[in-house]
């Protein structure tokens, strides 16, 4: 089965120069809803969106909107949008404790999967994940905005790091998702 992990969902920092023009125009739930729609309902592939948990102070319509999706997995992107490389056992701790429990209690679903920002982490952040039960997921990494679509059945896991539509206009792979 194709999975799919989208990250960055919630952040509202470090924005790309387009996805600051798109929120010129349009809000940031409707850019959202936008995104996921060709994912709505599937059950023919895995979709794991990866939150990071600041977010939720400032993203509640999307979280609502998140919740009419339980074929939705929810995976944690950290409590913040940092490298994990640079971070101490204790701060890796309270951070990840802290998000997770947010995202858990936020969407009444398990979190087991940590995706750390940029692919970085170290051995305190490995150990952190086994205590609280959570798989640092960097298997099979590929990421959607390098895509050759022409070779898309040859991978089983794509990483969507630009979910607004408009990061990935070129790639022509939302059209073909309800045939994969």
């Amino acid at each position: 089965m194709k999975t799919f992990y989208f990250h960055d969902v919630l952040q509202t920092q470090n924005l790309s120069p387009i996805q600051k023009r798109e929120l010129e125009t349009k809000d940031y739930l409707e850019l959202f809803k936008e995104a996921m729609k060709p994912f709505e309902g599937l059950t023919n592939v895995r979709v794991v969106l990866l939150i990071v948990a600041e977010g939720l102070f400032d993203r509640q319509d999307v979280a609502d909107y998140i919740k009419q999706h339980p074929e939705w997995e929810i995976g944690c992107h950290g409590m913040h949008h940092e490298d994990y490389s640079k971070k101490t056992r204790i701060d890796t701790l309270q951070e990840l404790s802290l998000a997770k429990e947010m995202i858990e209690i936020e969407f009444g679903r398990p979190v087991t999967i940590f995706v750390p920002p940029w692919k970085r982490y170290n051995k305190e952040t490995k150990e952190i994940c086994e205590e609280l039960e959570m798989e640092i997921d960097l298997d099979s990494f590929f990421s959607i905005k390098h895509l050759d679509t022409e070779k898309i059945n040859d991978y089983e896991r794509f990483d969507v790091h630009y979910w607004w539509k408009t990061d990935r206009r070129k790639i022509g792979l939302i059209g073909e998702i309800k045939d994969v």
